[in-house]
């Protein structure tokens, strides 16, 4: 598969759910920092106690980088089209945002984040319960 039929991501996770990042919009990743918010309270899932693999994420964003916390592992992958999903019928006409769409791996279902949806959630201010830490 060429590197022009390929799309880089950024994966990582929210607990058991799996996330895609577009890999050109994440400027670094790091060791967990505290206080960041999590991608997890972000989407409105319960947070899980931070684990060894977790990271802090650096978002591009036009007003500045944003910081978040996510569950690993964190690791680049390269998906082709046929790893990407259709949207069901359903989710067509519905605003999901920031779920842009789905791919598959390992038989799992990745769920694909556009990266100014996530920093536009940390914009807008996030509850205490949703700040994660590191270890």
């Amino acid at each position: 598969m060429t590197e022009a039929a390929t799309f880089a991501l950024l994966r990582c996770s929210a607990g058991e759910v799996r996330l895609g990042l577009p890999a050109a919009e994440v400027l670094e990743f790091l060791p967990p920092e505290p206080g960041l918010p999590h991608i997890a309270g972000l989407l409105g899932m319960p947070l899980a106690s931070p684990g060894q693999s977790s990271r802090s994420l650096r978002l591009a964003s036009a007003a500045g980088p944003v910081g978040i916390n996510v569950d690993g592992p964190v690791r680049m992958q390269r998906l082709g089209v046929a790893d990407f999903l259709p949207l069901p019928p359903l989710l067509r006409s519905l605003s999901i945002h920031p779920v842009i769409g789905f791919a598959q791996e390992e038989g799992q279902v990745v769920l694909l984040l556009d990266v100014a949806g996530v920093v536009e959630r940390v914009r807008e201010g996030v509850p205490a319960s949703s700040l994660g830490g590191g270890p």
